[in-house]
């Protein structure tokens, strides 16, 4: 069995310009364009790898055979139902997307347009037509206090709808960044909620226990083999939940529900990024705009990737 380490080396010898990184440090690119920066444990972007800093949430270790290895390097997901305490499963995923970090890193922490419906995303991990940015089964999902606090509401076939609050946590710093959340445990962001979706909520249980983490890092050197891959993102998602209620007789479907919903995430998260140009000059600031272009432009550089 092979492992592949969660903390990935620079490629190579390419090295960041300290120059670019200088810039980004100055400019103090935050990590979301929404004021987010009052619940980041460092808000500034850092290209640098740190292998020594602790991570906020502690994902166990998997080793990964060579099929998944192939399905990495393809651009598949490789996911996981890993046993977690109390019983249940905790959801693992990793993929290499096609994106550079800093655009997956926006996309992941743009809570502020969590509620925004697009048609346009594929039909899958919904019951309805209607689609709640890249999250499967979403039904509705809103930010407060300064988007410290998210609020979502899940729907999923045959057992009752679900809902938490969040509260989150970054550091940018350095690679590999990461996005942590744990749930509160009291209801927040109960101002800003969809009324359509009110049929929904007088049915969901609160979950007794929602945490988890983006995690998202250049690719390591084993897995660079052309110009391309310098700008892929080796992204992990992990969440640990106990959802509550009595579901001793439906785990099987929460599985199987899990083992669809990890790839559909994968799916539609590039989806999105295919379209975060368009997204950014239509519902963000023409500065906000050119501080993402700026940030994505220093990237390259000092990853050495050159068009």
């Amino acid at each position: 069995m092979n492992k592949i380490p969660h903390r990935n080396i620079p490629f190579g010898s390419i090295q960041f310009n300290p120059f670019l990184l200088a810039v980004v440090l100055v400019t103090t690119l935050l990590f979301s364009f929404s004021n987010l920066e009052a619940d980041t444990t460092d808000s500034t972007a850092g290209f640098e790898f740190r292998t020594d800093r602790p991570f906020m949430q502690n994902i166990p270790a998997v080793s990964l055979n060579e099929a998944d290895l192939a399905l990495l390097s393809s651009g598949k997901s490789v996911t996981r139902l890993l046993d977690s305490p109390g019983g249940f499963k905790a959801c693992y995923m990793r993929i290499f997307l096609p994106f550079d970090p800093p655009t997956i890193w926006h996309i992941v922490t743009d809570i502020h347009h969590f509620s925004m419906v697009s048609p346009q995303y594929p039909k899958n991990g919904s019951l309805t037509d209607k689609r709640q940015t890249f999250m499967p089964y979403v039904f509705d999902s809103s930010a407060c206090e300064n988007n410290r606090y998210l609020y979502q509401l899940i729907v999923m076939p045959l057992i009752a709808p679900r809902q938490f609050t969040l509260k989150r946590s970054t550091n940018q710093i350095a690679f590999p960044w990461e996005s942590k959340w744990s749930q509160e445990p009291e209801m927040r962001c109960q101002d800003k909620l969809n009324p359509q979706m009110e049929k929904y909520r007088t049915e969901a249980i609160i979950t007794e226990r929602n945490e988890g983490s983006w995690r998202l890092s250049p690719l390591s050197r084993e897995f660079i083999k052309s110009k391309a891959d310098l700008l892929k993102t080796d992204c992990i998602y992990y969440v640990d939940s106990n959802p509550g209620g009595n579901l001793s007789s439906l785990m099987a479907i929460i599985n199987k529900v899990t083992e669809i919903a990890l790839p559909v995430l994968a799916e539609n998260l590039t989806f999105h990024a295919k379209r975060w140009d368009e997204h950014m000059r239509e519902y963000h600031t023409s500065h906000q705009y050119e501080e993402w272009k700026a940030q994505v432009g220093a990237y390259r550089s000092g990853r050495g990737y050159t068009p």
